[in-house]
């Protein structure tokens, strides 16, 4: 199967067509700032870590093919013809990339208490990172400061530099490892 064919079945499995536009208006409007809680009709499935998952995977060939070959998914397609890139096959297939961008918000926005909206907020991080990284970007204005800070600090997080083991930012010298990272306790 395509990597075309993979990105329209992983990006539909997150509905983001059913998405209100005047929540996804609602959400650029605010410029990402204020909270802005899933609307009701969002499918089960569209929270689920498995499809997150998927929707990851397809990013990383993405980020892979366009290493590979300079911005297509040639050679994971069905002939040799170069294919388009990510975003024309998403615009392509009706998926918005402003939606798209308000769902990521919303996951990353989340107060992620179970192990589930974790894994969730986590998926959502990476593929938000992955799609910055692609090319054609900064077109669909893919960069937005506020997601970019959320997705960040799912980062830290998950590498122990904030909260999770009590060591803020500042201290504890360069990557927020402090004495822990040179080998051992200090007295």
């Amino acid at each position: 199967m395509s990597l075309q064919k993979r990105t329209l079945e992983a990006f539909k499995l997150l509905g983001v067509e059913e998405l209100p536009e005047d929540w996804v208006g609602r959400c650029w409007e605010e410029n990402f700032c204020e909270n802005s809680p899933l609307p009701s009709q969002v499918r089960e499935d569209v929270l689920s870590v498995r499809t997150w998952r998927a929707v990851v995977d397809v990013c990383r060939k993405w980020l892979t093919a366009t290493a590979d070959g300079g911005g297509s998914a040639s050679q994971d397609s069905e002939t040799e013809e170069p294919g388009p890139g990510l975003w024309t096959t998403l615009v392509e297939c009706g998926v918005s990339h402003r939606a798209l961008l308000a769902l990521i918000f919303s996951i990353l926005d989340r107060n992620s208490q179970s192990v589930e909206e974790v894994g969730r907020s986590v998926c959502a991080a990476q593929t938000y990172l992955c799609l910055l990284r692609l090319p054609g970007s900064t077109a669909f204005k893919t960069f937005q400061p506020i997601i970019f800070q959320k997705a960040l600090n799912v980062v830290y997080v998950l590498s122990g530099t904030r909260a999770g083991r009590g060591e803020g930012r500042g201290r504890g010298g360069e990557g927020g490892r402090g004495r822990r990272g040179e080998g051992g306790r200090k007295g």
